[in-house]
């Protein structure tokens, strides 16, 4: 038996550096075996108690075991951040607060973590376009009963849609050296095996049809920089980071000839096919930028079959 005493006694033999290759070990081992502990869903959920506020990064990281790098590094492969998910939190209980209680701006803003009330009143603007007295007032109808927050954030997210789809019909087009830089920073910000194959990706799709034009699309908080796509008479394929693997979907690709087998995901759509590519595994160049071409061709000949007026006929590009 050992003394309960000598527990409490540093080793002499310890060694600070094969304690951190240790500790790395152990997290890769449990990051294998429990990956679906970092969903961004089950940090959202834990960081939603502990007290005003909520919990902090570090908080939530030790109740999972792991790093607070680790768990930042978790939630970027899963596209997000722990400050996103926050907001997200943040802005669904400042509707439900401001809807269902008397608490004053102040009393919501301290209950939401923040030290500033005024702080508070910007981010209100930002989520909802308005300061938090107009927004309580909106919450009000009928006969003076509040609406239910889950009703108003759907109503909001609908106002919100409607706002953005009027503004991109006037809206400018970015110049596509903008977009390329859209597209340029979403690659590096994942970092890895990741960013390498969408990078490889990104330049077969270019080689095979020059005339492309790419942009990052689908921006919102849990994924801000958006996703790529890239375009010819329609979307061609978008390229999706996720923690295991990088998706290619192509839009039209059931429509597709693959004699090389290269789609391997979204089989039993009507419509879509993708292709999966996880670390270490390589992309038969070739196929794939024929598989390009071949969804050019067919965006083409959608284009030109919805065209009024115009008919295919044998020999043109809608044949």
């Amino acid at each position: 038996m050992i003394p309960a005493v000598w527990l409490a006694q540093p080793s002499p033999f310890a060694d600070a550096a094969v304690y951190q290759v240790a500790v790395r070990t152990l997290e890769a081992q449990a990051e294998r075996l429990t990956g679906h502990r970092y969903t961004p869903a089950l940090v959202e959920e834990l960081m939603t108690y502990g007290g005003q506020g909520g919990r902090s990064l570090e908080e939530v990281a030790r109740r999972l075991a792991v790093s607070s790098r680790t768990l930042i590094r978790r939630l970027r492969e899963a596209g997000t951040t722990y400050r996103a998910l926050r907001d997200v939190r943040r802005r669904q209980r400042a509707l439900a607060l401001l809807s269902d209680t008397a608490l004053t701006a102040a009393e919501v803003a301290y209950r939401l973590g923040y030290e500033d009330a005024s702080n508070f009143g910007k981010a209100c603007h930002r989520w909802f376009g308005c300061s938090p007295g107009a927004l309580r007032a909106r919450t009000r109808a009928g006969r003076g009963r509040p609406v239910a927050a889950a009703a108003l954030v759907s109503r909001l997210d609908r106002e919100q849609v409607g706002a953005m789809a009027r503004a991109a019909k006037t809206a400018v087009k970015p110049a596509s050296g903008d977009a390329a830089r859209l597209v340029d920073a979403r690659i590096r910000s994942l970092g890895g095996w990741r960013a390498a194959t969408l990078a490889t990706v990104r330049r077969l799709i270019h080689e095979a049809d020059p005339d492309v034009v790419e942009a990052c699309k689908w921006a919102k908080p849990s994924n801000p920089q958006g996703v790529p796509v890239w375009s010819h008479d329609g979307i061609v394929c978008t390229g999706e980071a996720y923690a295991q693997v990088v998706k290619l979907t192509f839009a039209r690709g059931a429509s597709l000839d693959d004699p090389r087998g290269l789609f391997n995901a979204g089989l039993e759509g009507g419509t879509r096919r993708a292709i999966d590519i996880r670390e270490g595994e390589s992309l038969d160049a070739t196929a794939f930028k024929r598989l390009v071409r071949a969804a050019v061709a067919e965006n083409g000949r959608v284009r030109v079959a919805k065209t009024p007026g115009r008919r295919c006929t044998p020999g043109t590009r809608g044949d």
